[in-house]
């Protein structure tokens, strides 16, 4: 299809928001310069109306990045989002990060990436690096920390708590020399050790994170990264041929800073996990471990064990017999990925649109948030017309680049894992042996009891507050207001003698599922007010939410308040638990033209009901 033939397709907004998979496929399947610019021009046409998010993104840097802001919102559309851009002149990171009444905090920006160059900040010093001392080494660097930590604290008392800060790690002078005898007195060297500073400072302020430029231009190769002309004649460090993949980097980061991330990989098994067909080559013909081709199926295995260990789901959609899968892993020692891996499993011989779906209800995760992945390009493509919001991963043979074609997906990547993370995969594998108990047991009060649930509350508790910050972040069907909250806004919160916020974590006889609820409770003598209350699908329907409801009820009673006040702020995914308030005894007193509505409960008119959930209390009775 011609550039002509799309831009009419799509020649307003509405039609824009319809089709723009087909201006993303394009970019897919040529990632050429000419064809970002071409989505780029049509993203200017249409601007926010055609997106369901806007950003507003901050570039600063010590050289020209002019060429990135249309790269850059042209990969930001593979995730619906457009951006606004506010770039100064380059070299003007200090005095923007510095000044509190800076456009860079005149325009509120959600990110801001800063991005240097050594020689640049450090001219003088870096113009003669070879010959300094190791005292004027030392020198620099500490000047170099103490930069780190100005422009990073100044970010973060002047900015908006919710915002966010990239900064990039650093590279040697691409025209700088390093013998090979040089060592750990070299430029490299060095340069680590500044990497490692620039690391420990971020780390001590919430909301700021590196963004590992340097492994970026390894990859791509230091030497082909800098073209001479461009860096010397407009002050560009970055050749043509990795503008788009930078372009990438960025997006990547921005969205895991958004949560805008796949949380379930759906698998296929034939030429997937392992080599061959197994209703053709049997259990013991398929090929895992061992030499090539195996050898290749088995480290594709331990990859998505690794990323099954940070947090990702794994799911298996497969047009097999189940009993000889079932054998696979029972006899199959070369297997790195065993059956308790995965949350939901699908094999059978029904269209895997349909297997996809089946396992987004099951599991509680929506479509918009799954990968799915399989060798058969018909399958894919099935997938995609009839599941659009499904990401979708056609692995290509030779199976070498498996792992290389899976890291090049724009919705893989973490920048802040919690300990709920290193625990999901398995939570979810016990959710799967939770769901077989409830179909054998004779009723669901006999369910219920049979889990013999715990749920822990507490209290302004410090060390759930990255956490919070993730819920906030991932959970948009049981939330309801949808506040989105950084860790910064968080410790704010917990600092504030108004505010009571609640974590609750649930364990039963199945294991932990860690932190799976949040409420952020407003207080004053008389009355309280639900600002939000979200809780994690997972373990909906298993009275855990009531059970949540009567306790802050009897809380609220405890400390001499007279009434509770809810509000419910529609999205278009939050929609089914609209009526959770009326459901649970509060009377609705307010509805605003968007769909808002406000709820109150006197709080001695609720009465405890049985929840089967226990309650045990964490520092509660300092803060009530």
């Amino acid at each position: 299809m011609t550039y002509n033939q799309i831009e009419k397709r799509l020649a307003d907004p509405k039609a824009f928001f319809d089709g723009r998979r087909e201006l993303q496929e394009l970019l897919r399947r040529e990632p050429t310069l000419k064809n970002y610019y071409f989505a780029h021009r049509l993203m200017e046409r249409f601007g926010a109306e055609a997106f369901e998010r806007r950003i507003r993104i901050a570039l600063l840097t010590s050289y020209t990045t002019d060429f990135i802001i249309p790269l850059l919102r042209a990969e930001l559309m593979f995730s619906d989002i457009d951006a606004e851009f506010y770039k100064p002149h380059y070299n003007q990171f200090r005095q923007e990060l510095l000044d509190p009444d800076s456009g860079l905090y005149r325009f509120q920006c959600d990110v801001t990436i800063v991005g240097f160059n050594l020689e640049d900040v450090f001219p003088e010093a870096m113009s003669r690096f070879s010959t300094l001392t190791a005292d004027e080494r030392r020198a620099l660097r500490d000047e170099a920390a103490r930069l780190f930590e100005s422009i990073v604290g100044g970010f973060r008392q002047h900015a908006a708590a919710g915002a966010f800060l990239l900064v990039q790690d650093v590279t040697p002078p691409f025209d700088s020399y390093e013998a090979m005898a040089d060592g750990d007195s070299g430029i490299q060297a060095f340069v680590d050790e500044i990497n490692r500073d620039l690391k420990r400072t971020l780390a001590k302020h919430p909301g700021t994170y590196v963004l590992q430029y340097a492994r970026l231009v390894n990859e791509r190769g230091r030497r082909s990264w800098t073209d001479p002309r461009m860096y010397y004649t407009a002050r560009i460090p970055v050749a043509r041929q990795h503008w788009i993949p930078l372009a990438a980097r960025y997006a990547a980061y921005i969205r895991a800073l958004l949560n805008d991330e796949v949380k379930c990989i759906v698998l296929d098994l034939d030429n997937t996990l392992w080599g061959g067909v197994l209703g053709e080559d049997g259990v013991d013909g398929i090929r895992i471990g061992g030499d090539y081709p195996g050898l290749v199926y088995r480290r594709f295995q331990e990859y998505l064990l690794g990323l099954y260990a940070h947090g990702y789901v794994l799911a298996i959609s497969s047009k097999n017999n189940y009993e000889d899968v079932m054998e696979v892993f029972r006899r199959r020692p070369e297997m790195a990925l065993r059956e308790k891996h995965f949350a939901a499993i699908r094999v059978n011989w029904n269209p895997k649109e349909q297997s996809i779906r089946e396992i987004s209800n099951e599991i509680q995760i929506s479509l918009d948030h799954m990968l799915f992945v399989d060798d058969n390009p018909i399958e894919i493509a099935k997938v995609r017309a009839a599941l659009p919001g499904v990401s979708c991963l056609h692995l290509e043979s030779p199976p070498l680049d498996f792992i290389g074609q899976f890291e090049s997906q724009r919705c893989i990547g973490k920048l802040l894992l919690t300990e709920e993370d290193f625990s999901r995969g398995r939570q979810y594998s016990e959710d799967r042996r939770r769901r077989e108990v409830r179909q054998t047991a004779a009723t669901l009060e006999d369910f219920y009891r049979r889990l013999q649930q715990r749920l822990t509350v507490y209290v302004n508790h410090r060390p759930h507050a990255s956490r919070i910050a993730q819920l906030t972040q991932r959970t948009n069907q049981f939330n309801m207001t949808t506040l989105r909250l950084g860790e910064a806004d968080v410790e704010r919160l917990m600092s504030s003698p108004d505010a009571l916020l609640l974590t609750a974590s649930l364990r039963d006889e199945f294991g932990d599922s860690g932190v799976v609820a949040y409420v952020q409770i407003r207080k004053n003598s008389r009355t309280w007010f639900i600002d939000n209350f979200l809780m994690s699908c997972r373990v909906l329907g298993r009275t855990v939410e009531e059970r949540l409801v009567d306790y802050i009820c009897g809380l609220a009673r405890r400390a001499g308040v007279e009434k509770i006040v809810a509000a419910y702020i529609p999205t278009r995914k939050n929609a089914p638990f609209a009526g959770f308030y009326s459901k649970n005894g509060f009377v609705e007193t307010e509805t605003d033209v968007a769909g808002g509505k406000r709820f109150e409960l006197p709080a001695g008119n609720a009465q405890p009901r049985e929840t089967f959930v226990e309650i045990e209390e964490y520092g509660v009775g300092i803060h009530a």
